[in-house]
C-alpha cells in the first residue's frame, strides 16, 4: 500500500512539472499568463559606474524573467548610492609675462671726423714765472700783447702779495692812478713829475700839501688816523712805479741799454712787495732807502 501510494505521488509530481513546462512555453513560443507556483528570489541589476557629477539612481523595478522559473519579478531592486567624486585639482595658469620689446637700433652711419685746428692760447707777459721774465717780456711786447694782459688778467707786480681780498683792492688802487702817467708821461722831455704826483694824490684822497696824521685827523672820525697811514703808504709805492715809468723813458730815448732797464724796473717790483711786508716803520724806511740809491746809480750811468 506504502508502494503505491509513493507511485501515484511521484506520478502526480511529474505531471505539474509537465503542466508548468507547457504553461512556460506555450503553442505559438509566446509566455503564457498563468500564474507561477512558486516565485523565485529577486536577482539584483548589475551595477554602472557611475558619472562624475550625476544624483543618485533611483531604485528600479524588474521586469526581467527569471531563468530558473521563467516569472517576471515585481521585487523592488536596491537602489545604488554613487560615491561622491573625488574634485580633479584645476592648475591655475600663471600669469602672462609681458615680454619687452626692444626698439631696432637704428644704424647711423659713421660720419668721417673734422679735424678741428687747434688754436694756440695767447699768450701774454703775466704768465712767466719770474718777474725779470715778465718785465723784459713787457720791455719787448708790442700794443696788442700789453692790452691783453691788461684786459684778461691785469695783476700788477706790487699787488703780487697778501690775501686775495688786499690784492683786488690792490689792482683796484692801480687801475685809478694808472691814468696819471699816462697823460703826464709821454717822452723824458715832457715828463712832469710834479702833474704826475699831484694826480696821484688826489686819486688817493690825499692833500696836495702833506702833513702829520695828527694834524690831518683833528676833528675826524677815529678810523681817520689809519686810512690816512695806509693812503701815504700807498702815495710812496707809487713814487717806486714812477721810477718805474722814468726808467722805460730813459730806455726809449736811448740813454740806458735794455738789460739796464730789466735790471732797475725788477729789482722796484721786488721793492713794493717788501716795503708792503715790512713788520715796522724801520724796515720801511729801509726799503725807502734803497730805492733811492739804485735810482742814483742810474741817474749816473746816464750822465756817464
Amino acid at each position: 500500500m506504502k508502494k503505491l501510494l509513493s507511485s501515484l505521488i511521484s506520478i502526480s509530481l511529474l505531471a505539474s512539472l509537465t503542466t508548468f513546462t507547457f504553461a512556460k512555453t506555450g503553442s505559438g513560443g509566446q509566455p503564457a499568463t498563468s500564474t507561477p507556483i512558486v516565485a523565485p528570489a529577486p536577482e539584483p541589476e548589475p551595477t554602472q559606474t557611475p558619472a562624475p557629477t550625476p544624483a543618485p539612481t533611483p531604485a528600479k523595478t524588474s521586469t526581467a524573467p527569471s531563468e530558473t522559473t521563467g516569472t517576471i519579478s515585481t521585487s523592488p531592486t536596491p537602489a545604488t548610492i554613487a560615491p561622491t567624486p573625488t574634485p580633479i585639482p584645476v592648475a591655475t595658469p600663471a600669469p602672462a609675462v609681458e615680454k619687452s620689446v626692444t626698439p631696432p637700433v637704428k644704424v647711423v652711419p659713421k660720419a668721417t671726423p673734422v679735424k678741428i685746428p687747434v688754436v694756440a692760447e695767447k699768450k701774454h707777459c703775466g704768465m712767466e714765472k719770474t718777474v725779470a721774465d715778465r718785465v723784459k717780456c713787457r720791455l719787448n711786447a708790442d700794443d696788442a700783447t700789453i692790452n691783453l694782459e691788461y684786459t684778461t688778467a691785469y695783476f700788477p707786480e706790487g699787488c703780487r702779495w697778501g690775501s686775495k681780498e688786499w690784492q683786488e683792492k690792490c689792482k683796484t688802487r692801480y687801475k685809478a692812478i694808472g691814468p696819471c702817467w699816462y697823460d703826464y708821461s709821454l717822452s723824458v722831455e715832457t715828463y712832469d713829475r710834479e702833474k704826475v704826483m699831484g694826480c696821484i694824490r688826489q686819486k688817493l684822497t690825499l692833500p696836495v700839501t702833506l702833513s702829520g696824521a695828527n694834524e690831518y685827523c683833528k676833528d675826524k672820525p677815529e678810523t681817520c688816523r689809519e686810512d690816512y697811514r695806509k693812503s701815504i703808504h700807498h702815495l710812496i709805492v707809487a713814487r717806486f712805479y714812477d721810477a718805474e715809468e722814468r726808467a722805460e723813458l730813459l730806455l726809449d730815448a736811448g740813454k740806458i741799454t735794455k738789460e739796464e732797464a730789466i735790471a732797475f724796473i725788477s729789482f722796484i717790483s721786488q721793492a713794493k712787495v717788501d716795503f708792503y711786508d715790512a713788520k715796522d716803520k724801520a724796515g720801511r724806511v729801509k726799503v725807502i732807502q734803497s730805492v733811492i740809491d739804485n735810482w742814483k746809480n742810474l741817474v749816473l750811468k746816464v750822465q756817464n
